[in-house]
């Protein structure tokens, strides 16, 4: 099952399309199922994380011939500036040169445990709850999504967004664009700008001490801390995210699996998302490497195809193992010290100290017997 589940992730990570696939055409699910029923049966659930879940897809069907590609270029402005302290001058000069714009500013709020964004306009703060599954870039994309839904409600004329996450702002600046959040936004920008409402998109760093950024900012902290459910949203709007959610969930279950397990890797890796890879060792240290993790090497389990007793420690007579040999042997602690070995078997993981471990073995004599 742990196989099953390592390789799950594994397909996931390299097939991401035909997730996708599955996710916009669900009946392309059974057909995925019966061919990888037994090589990958996280995929099996998929149903049961999209529906028991509300993992739910909206996939924002927006008509990408109505942009107006000619305005992509304007709507990106940015506050650039070389020491901390220039940058809250260079916004409120920013402030001044545009004194005829209406400036919203919007800000999101990402925890492990929630996901927020929120914006202020005409001295009033509104802010959304949005599914833990959200990145910090699509919780962005929405923030300046019901930012633009504002600009339409008041028809103001002109509007400047101001946002505190700059991957939102470069995602509006590519040629061609395939978010589905940016295709809805830069729609949006081109039906507001038919009725006579200039856009503008602003980068604000969260550093910019202002009363409009503290206004954002305090309401959304608090209302994440007080675990306030008021507007909340229900869906996940990309594909991304679910592909991401699913892959979380694969491996919070392996990484169940694999601490209820007796290997003796679990004490050497104890986190399966973080498995250290040792392309770099040569062919035999790497073959030594993993004799050690798994605890299985030929000088303490050869005794089993061989129909002997367990063999004993020459040095004290306790049972061998490789415990025994880098960690609780004192009369080998010498050589551990003399090899900078600090013994524990955390010290397999690191390049360095494994180097270290295979001259310890080399300096015992045992290289050659693992």
């Amino acid at each position: 099952m742990e196989n099953n589940l390592k390789f799950g992730v594994k397909l996931l990570n390299k097939k991401d399309h035909y997730l996708r696939q599955m996710l916009e055409k669900p009946q392309l699910l059974d057909k995925y199922q019966q061919r990888h029923t037994k090589t990958i049966p996280a995929i099996i659930n998929i149903h049961k994380l999209l529906h028991n879940e509300n993992l739910m897809v909206d996939m924002w069907k927006c008509n990408t011939s109505m942009y107006d590609w000619e305005i992509q270029p304007a709507i990106l402005n940015y506050i650039r500036a070389t020491h901390r302290g220039n940058i809250q001058e260079t916004f409120e000069r920013y402030k001044i040169r545009h004194m005829e714009y209406n400036f919203i500013y919007t800000t999101i709020w990402h925890s492990l445990t929630s996901v927020w964004c929120a914006n202020y306009a005409n001295e009033e703060v509104k802010k959304w709850q949005l599914p833990n599954e959200c990145s910090k870039l699509t919780a962005s994309l929405i923030s300046i999504l019901k930012a633009l839904e504002t600009c339409e409600e008041d028809a103001k004329g002109k509007y400047i967004i101001c946002s505190t996450y700059e991957s939102g702002i470069k995602q509006l600046s590519q040629t061609l664009p395939t978010n589905a959040l940016v295709l809805a936004i830069l729609e949006k920008i081109t039906n507001l700008k038919n009725k006579d409402i200039r856009i503008k998109m602003l980068y604000t760093p969260m550093q910019l001490n202002t009363y409009e950024m503290k206004a954002v900012e305090q309401p959304i902290q608090a209302a994440s801390k007080q675990n306030n459910k008021l507007g909340t949203i229900e869906k996940i709007y990309l594909i991304d995210d679910v592909i991401a959610s699913i892959k979380r969930k694969i491996k919070a279950k392996w990484q169940n699996l694999w601490e209820d397990s007796n290997s003796q890797m679990k004490e050497i890796v104890p986190d399966v998302t973080n498995i250290p890879r040792n392309e770099h060792l040569r062919k035999r240290d790497q073959i030594i490497w993993t004799r050690l993790a798994i605890g299985h090497t030929r000088i303490t389990h050869s005794h089993l195809l061989l129909g002997r007793n367990r063999p004993r420690c020459p040095q004290c007579g306790e049972i061998l193992s490789v415990r025994h040999v880098l960690q609780e042997c004192q009369a080998l602690q010498t050589y551990r010290q003399d090899c900078d070995v600090g013994g524990g078997l955390d010290e397999l993981v690191n390049k360095s100290t494994f180097e270290k471990v295979i001259k310890y073995l080399e300096t015992i004599n045992i290289a050659r017997e693992i």
